[in-house]
Formats: structure tokens, sequence, C-alpha cells
């Protein structure tokens, strides 16, 4: 759910900035605005607590409801005063021309570092304009309230006033806000951890660099397919034949490749005899195009990328092509073949130098590629 709820926000912050590039009275650009205002603030309005309670942490953050959290960051992202629908005056949303014109457009624009609205003396030194006392009480007086209606929900109010001058002082404050969620909320996947321990036998659990394991696909590929693939793989949320006999969707929890063991994930990419064929035909490739000498075999750790080597990127990338392909293969019903598997790399290589003309990365492609650009 939070992950929809941000692609909204910032969706609809580009909208906001694309249009309001200019100071301008509402015209057909802001009309257009109006509409994307009012989905926006029927998403972050509506009550998500009967169905999602509120966070129960230590932090005053974690503290607010969906909705709440939504709508600071909707206050403090959008940042504007002008058209902000928690910004109003007399029940109505704002736009002064004469102050848009002066470059009076953001809440920033009327705070101090320590995160006050400005006295009236020093905002007309700021902006060389002409200003009624009573207009900027009425502007400041519709800030200060649309901050006193986020801090209600907010308890704890020296952590609030450090939170809220993080948020205002921020550039990106949906970014920042996102990372103080994610860093006070996330936790380890000890369950599937634990599973692979088990299941693959290892006794040195100390030297399983799982923060390395978990971020070498997205060092090693710039596949959006196979991060998602290796990110499902190593939290087990790949549906075997074991699991699907369990839920009534499959008739039989049997290898799909072999059909003489029961399907689990380790059966699956290491155990099965046509798995183990093909990683020994893979294997060969490696020591054809000198990725890996022809002493050393391929490893249940490597093979399975419970292995964080971020040095060799080519290599841990093909292995990654390796376990994606056996997977695509269960589902295509048909054997890994090693052909097959070397037409693949050849794609990837091909894909992976399009993207480095484009993005003017050849010689990253080139360190990373160098022993295959020859043999493929």
């Amino acid at each position: 759910m939070y992950f929809i709820v941000f692609f909204l926000q910032n969706a609809f912050d580009r909208i906001y900035q694309r249009l309001q590039i200019k100071a301008i009275a509402p015209s057909d650009q802001f009309k257009r605005f109006q509409i994307s205002a009012e989905l926006k603030r029927w998403l972050w309005t509506a009550d998500y607590s009967s169905r999602f309670a509120t966070i129960r942490d230590c932090s005053p953050l974690f503290a607010l409801s969906v909705r709440d959290y939504s709508r600071l960051v909707e206050f403090y992202s959008v940042g504007h005063i002008w058209n902000n629908s928690m910004i109003k005056i007399a029940g109505k949303t704002i736009f002064y021309k004469h102050w848009a014109n002066a470059g009076v457009m953001k809440i920033n624009d009327l705070m101090t570092s320590d995160s006050r609205i400005i006295s009236y003396n020093c905002f007309k030194e700021k902006f060389c304009f002409p200003v009624s006392f009573l207009e900027f009480c009425g502007v400041a007086s519709a800030i200060r309230s649309a901050m006193r209606s986020l801090e209600l929900s907010l308890p704890g109010e020296k952590i609030l006033e450090n939170l809220l001058i993080k948020l205002n002082s921020s550039n990106k404050p949906s970014q920042a806000a996102y990372k103080i969620l994610i860093t006070k909320k996330c936790t380890r996947p000890e369950k599937s951890q634990n599973k692979w321990i088990k299941d693959c036998g290892f006794v040195d659990v100390e030297n399983l660099d799982w923060e390395s394991i978990y971020l070498l696909p997205r060092i090693c590929t710039l596949s959006t397919k196979l991060r998602n693939f290796q990110f499902k793989f190593l939290h087990r949320r790949i549906a075997t034949n074991s699991f699907l006999f369990k839920i009534k969707l499959s008739e039989t929890n049997l290898c799909c490749f072999c059909q003489s063991a029961q399907e689990t994930l380790l059966h699956l990419f290491w155990e099965c005899p046509i798995t183990e064929a093909f990683w020994n035909s893979v294997q060969q490739f490696f020591v054809s195009v000198d990725l890996i000498p022809a002493s050393q075999a391929l490893t249940l750790c490597q093979c399975l990328g419970l292995k964080g080597e971020k040095s060799a990127l080519l290599f841990n990338h093909c292995l990654l092509l390796g376990r994606f392909y056996i997977y695509s293969c269960k589902y295509k019903n048909i054997r890994p073949s090693s052909i097959e598997y070397v037409n693949q790399v050849r794609s990837n290589l091909k894909i992976e130098k399009h993207i480095s003309i484009i993005t003017g990365t050849q010689n990253a492609f080139e360190q990373k590629w160098r022993k295959m650009l020859q043999a493929l």
C-alpha cells in the first residue's frame, strides 16, 4: 500500500511542478492542476485507519496513521503557498499575483532556518514590494494553521520540531520522509534467512553477509526483471510445485524436470539431475570464455546467489541469469538448454551495450563484459 501511495504522490507532484512553472494567475493550466489536486486531496484525506492501524513505534513519525502521514508529506513535498489545499483563508485556497511576481512561491520563502515564520519587517527586507501588514498576517496565519493541524497527531514536541525542520530544509521532502520510514520500519527477514541456512546446511553462518547478498543483484545487472526475480528468490517467494500442491493449484508436488522428487527451491535450482547437468554446462561455458579457471567448480552458494562478491560483476550477472532461465523453463515446461542460455547471455550483452551508449557509460560496460566481448 505504501508503495502505491508514494507512486501516486510523486506522480501528482510532477504534474504540479510541470504546470506551475511560471507565477501566473489561475488559467487553463491551473484548471488542469485543480483536477489533479482534487484527486490527490481525495487520496490523502481518505481514512485508512479502519484497515491500516497506526504504526506503533517509539518515534512520533510512526505514531502517524497513513492519513496523517500523507497530509504531512503533502504539505512539505508540494511546498507551494498558492493553490495549496491545506493553506486557506476563509475556507478558500489563495493566490496573490503580486506576491508570486516578487518570487514568493514556496512555504520555505517565509520560513527561518529553525522552521518559524519570518516577521513582517524581515519579509519587507527580503522581498522588496509593497504589502499590507494585514495581508501578510493572513498568509502567515494560514500557514501556521496548516502546521498546527499536522502537529496535533504527533506526540512529542521536541522530536516533532526536529522532524519538521528536517523535512522543511530538504530539497526532496518525500524522499527524506520515505528514508526515515524505511530506516525505522525495516526488519531483517529472519524466517527466510533461517530456511536458507537450514536447507543448504550452512555451518559458518557468521560469514554470510546478507546485506551484500541482497544488494548484489542491483550492482551486477541493469535488468529490473532479474533484480525482481532475485528479490523474490531470496525471500523464498518463488512458487514451486511443493507449495502449489499444498494450496491445490497443482496436481503434483513432483519436480517439473525430473518428475522423481519433491520440487522445493533447493531441488529445483540445485539438486535436480537436470539442473545439475545445466550448471555443469554453464561451468564449461564460463571456462571457455575465461570467466573462471578450469580448476574452479561452481558451488551451491554461488549458483543460488548466497555469496555476495561485489567484484565479480559479470560472473554474478551470468549466474543470476542462469537462475532466472531455470525458472523460465519451469513455466515453459521445457528443459534448460546451454545453447539457449548462451543466447540469453548474448542478448543481455547487447542490451547493456545499447544502454551504455545512451548513458555514456561505455567504459564501465567494457570493463564488465571484456572477457565475453570477443567470445560472443
